[in-house]
């Protein structure tokens, strides 16, 4: 698969709310010479049994994606520091990346 990361960033630098939404901000890219359909996007915190999906959408060749995804953090999660597992893929590929997340 051509589907690149750009960049994931944390909405308020990567700190929440118990109770609140964290938003996550994906840029992304199709570097590769033919479209790529039925892309999503999920965004999850194992340890909370918690996830979100986005899509599916296609993404033509080279050309970049700007999507926001929103998580909801139940109330009563206990305070700390929470990997964030996100997910960009197709029926073909997947990229993965973490990110801590700080609950308080």
């Amino acid at each position: 698969g051509d589907m690149v990361i750009e960049r994931m960033v944390l909405s308020n630098n990567g700190i929440v709310y118990a109770g609140e939404i964290a938003f996550f901000y994906f840029d992304f890219r199709n570097r590769g010479d033919y479209d790529l359909d039925n892309v999503r996007i999920q965004v999850a915190i194992p340890e909370l049994g918690i996830s979100r999906r986005a899509g599916p959408f296609d993404v033509n060749e080279g050309v970049s994606e700007y999507k926001t995804v929103g998580l909801f953090i139940p109330y009563g999660t206990e305070p700390g520091e929470y990997l964030v597992r996100a997910i960009i893929f197709d029926e073909e590929a997947k990229r993965i990346q973490h990110r801590p997340l700080i609950i308080i």
